[in-house]
């Protein structure tokens, strides 16, 4: 059964956000103003066509953004039809394994500001992996955002799970910042009341 994030679309591809989410993170781009923007976990697409709209906005033919997963067949085909879509490259295969995160590196190492967004495998190892690997291309006032730590409130809701309580992306978070001090939660990013991500827009202080 589709629940209402389902519904959601920006530039007419499926974004598997709540509206308040999609907010949330058009004005954390807009905010930094990052020339590369990682998405892990791309569902169908949605959130590519986002980041490549705001950057044509705020630096036309320059930035690019990088779709990473381990399935890219319901994304790719919609983004790369898409107007937006000349901007994005794809890289299937996980977010941790080191072969990508070398070539992300690199094009890292030939910007100013970049953005990460974690949002699929959502198991607390694995978050904490992923943080612990996209932190050194953070530069300071930029945003790291581990997207669903609401799992540990929904574990007892119908559709959630009793593992959620403590495996989620918020248990992630809490283990990284405890020897990350130079990332601190951005609170203001929270401001709508409705989130899947609470305190997970994580800022680069220093």
């Amino acid at each position: 059964k589709d629940r209402i994030y389902h519904k959601v679309q920006w530039c007419g591809v499926q974004f598997l956000q709540t509206p308040e989410d999609v907010l949330l993170l058009a004005e954390a781009v807009w905010k930094t103003r990052p020339k590369l923007i990682v998405e892990c976990g791309v569902w169908g697409g949605g959130g590519l066509i986002l980041y490549s709209s705001l950057l044509n906005l705020l630096w036309g033919h320059e930035g690019e953004v990088v779709g990473v997963d381990v399935d890219l067949s319901h994304a790719r085909p919609a983004v790369s039809a898409h107007p937006f879509g000349h901007r994005v490259t794809f890289i299937e295969g996980s977010s941790t394994a080191p072969g990508i995160l070398q070539a992300i590196s690199e094009k890292a190492s030939r910007v100013e500001s970049v953005m990460v967004v974690l949002d699929r495998d959502h198991s607390r190892n694995h978050v904490r992996a992923e943080l612990e690997a996209y932190a050194p291309l953070i530069r300071p006032g930029g945003y790291l955002v581990a997207m669903d730590g609401i799992m540990n409130i929904l574990h007892d809701v119908p559709g959630g799970h009793p593992s959620w309580r403590e495996d989620n992306p918020e248990s992630a978070v809490v283990d990284f910042l405890r020897t990350h001090p130079e990332f601190e939660r951005d609170i203001s990013m929270s401001q709508l009341g409705m989130t899947y991500a609470p305190g997970g827009f994580l800022k680069r202080k220093s």
